[in-house]
């Protein structure tokens, strides 16, 4: 009996009715398979908005509204580097100062930047560009020649300002201090901007010196002592000084940052220090080492006898 249009049908429906639910559970386990895995593999990324205190040595140093500490992330060879359109930005161009976003995943202990995020500087009514505020806190390693350079514990390298004539020094009560105070070993908090060539310190706090105590004796931060007296020597990474107060010369070790200037602080010539000066001598202890920071030339003195 030759099967019927109608017998035809039904039975072609029949297979597609049992064939639907088979496919259908392929694809249910396929999706499940498909999230399953993403969850697994998923790293979870947060975002921080902040300032750039440091950039340099795999490093990024974000400064907060949201933390009162600055916050640490590294930075590996995939990371990227976009504006908030999310077209490319060129490394050369990120640097301190610059208020930025970044997307992090934490990573053991560390926090590892995937992404960061430049964003623009704003503007204000009228088009005046609003300037960014920084602030860094460390002590005084270099003071002179319109540079001021900063060693925080933060960074291994130290970090380089320019100072202007409307660069304002103060203590920590904001009461002014004295330009001739400002030396090497000093621990300061630098208030800066950036333009085109780098930070430039608007403001200098100067902080008391703190011990940290201990168990057996404390530990103090860096102190720079002077000494005023006649250079008796000066050879190679030396120089001999003789002083009123001591019967034998003190010997000092200088470096390629010591600098020589006068007493009212512009450069001296290297070459111009010799035996016979009167100097005044900055230096700090580096265990039995004394290391000069700043040698200030003074003018000679004569005096006079009066005639009898």
């Amino acid at each position: 009996m030759k099967p019927t249009l109608v017998s035809f049908i039904r039975t072609a429906s029949a297979a597609l009715v049992l064939a639907v639910p088979a496919m259908a559970q392929e694809i249910v386990k396929e999706t499940v398979r498909e999230t399953t895995g993403d969850t697994t593999e998923r790293t979870t990324t947060t975002t921080t908005t902040g300032t750039i205190d440091e950039f340099g040595n795999d490093r990024i140093v974000i400064h907060s509204e949201t933390s009162e500490d600055p916050i640490t992330y590294s930075f590996t060879k995939s990371t990227t580097y976009v504006d908030e359109t999310g077209a490319p930005v060129s490394i050369e161009t990120v640097k301190s100062g610059l208020p930025v976003t970044i997307h992090y995943a934490k990573v053991d202990n560390g926090l590892v930047a995937k992404k960061v995020v430049v964003k623009k500087t704003k503007t204000r009514t009228g088009g005046t560009t609003e300037t960014k505020t920084t602030t860094t806190t460390g002590t005084i390693n270099e003071f002179g020649d319109n540079r001021l350079v900063i060693r925080t514990e933060r960074s291994t390298e130290p970090i380089r300002y320019r100072y202007t004539k409307t660069t304002t020094y103060v203590d920590e009560a904001g009461k002014p201090v004295s330009m001739e105070l400002v030396k090497s070993g000093l621990p300061v908090t630098v208030y800066y901007t950036n333009d085109a060539e780098g930070p430039v310190a608007t403001k200098v706090v100067v902080k008391k010196t703190t011990t940290t105590p201990g168990r057996a004796r404390t530990t103090e931060t860096t102190k720079t002592t002077t000494t005023m007296g006649t250079v008796s020597d000066i050879t190679d990474n030396r120089l001999v000084i003789r002083t009123e107060t001591a019967t034998e010369p003190v010997s000092y070790t200088f470096t390629k940052t010591t600098t020589y200037v006068d007493e009212a602080g512009a450069p001296v010539d290297f070459e111009l220090v010799k035996s016979g000066l009167p100097v005044t001598v900055q230096y700090t202890r580096d265990g039995d080492t004394l290391v000069a920071d700043k040698v200030i030339v003074r003018k000679k003195t004569t005096t006079v006898v009066p005639r009898q």
